[in-house]
């Protein structure tokens, strides 16, 4: 249940991207963004998911970020070993796509429920990685992508439509698309709630020469915060 948005920056190089993460009320809190180093000493920062430990989100010093949305396809049963949450984590220390490609190809996906995995580099190469519990299947990254477990096809056609009106595709207007809010539409908002769940934070990467940038603000009260690389 989330809703990601990017664009490159071809002016200036780089690129911005917005992730809105939707969860249940019965998912502990989620923790705000820090710098921290992998095990060969590349930086990186990604919040934290209060369950389990693992982030939807990782941006590092290369400026390769790794977004994470959870998959539904139809007639497959959500279930596996390991938390989703952990594979940005698994791409920490990549400093380009083939990198991020080549990491995923070694995981163990049998592990893993299904997944969509997004990936962009400072140059602005990308990469779509969407894991349906059988195959992995590889593409140039959307520039919208959402994901819901409610309803799936209905929520998705939805969100869709309000991309398709959204004319603005600049930075700004990235961040206000994240932040629509219908209140009667619940499920089918961007920034959305309903009875059971909510948008729990929205996050923005800003990429450019010299900046690596991950700003972090909750939708339920938490800590909002910027970590810059």
């Amino acid at each position: 249940m989330c809703t990601l948005t990017w664009r490159a920056a071809a002016e200036t190089g780089g690129y911005d991207l917005f992730f809105n993460r939707d969860e249940r009320h019965t998912r502990a809190a989620e923790r705000a963004p820090a710098g921290r180093r992998t095990e060969t000493g590349v930086r990186y920062a990604a919040p934290e998911d209060g369950d389990r430990g693992g982030t939807w989100l990782m941006v590092n010093e290369h400026g390769v970020t790794v977004a994470l949305l959870n998959y539904y396809p139809r007639g497959v049963v959500e279930a596996g070993e390991e938390s989703r949450g952990r594979l940005p984590l698994v791409c920490a220390g990549c400093a380009r796509i083939d990198d991020v490609v080549r990491a995923m190809r070694a995981v163990e996906l049998g592990k893993y429920a299904p997944f969509h995995l997004v990936a962009v580099d400072e140059g602005g190469a990308s990469v779509w990685l969407k894991w349906d519990g059988r195959a992995m299947h590889e593409a140039e990254a959307p520039e919208f992508l959402t994901s819901s477990s409610f309803e799936p096809e209905r929520v998705q056609a939805a969100r869709a439509g309000r991309w398709a009106a959204c004319t603005e595709r600049t930075p700004e207007g990235l961040a206000a698309f994240q932040r629509q809010h219908d209140p009667e539409a619940g499920a089918e908002s961007v920034l959305m709630r309903r009875p059971d769940a909510c948008t729990r934070s929205v996050c923005a990467v800003r990429v450019r020469e010299g900046v690596r940038e991950l700003s972090y603000e909750s939708m339920t009260g938490g800590e909002n915060k910027a970590v810059r690389l």
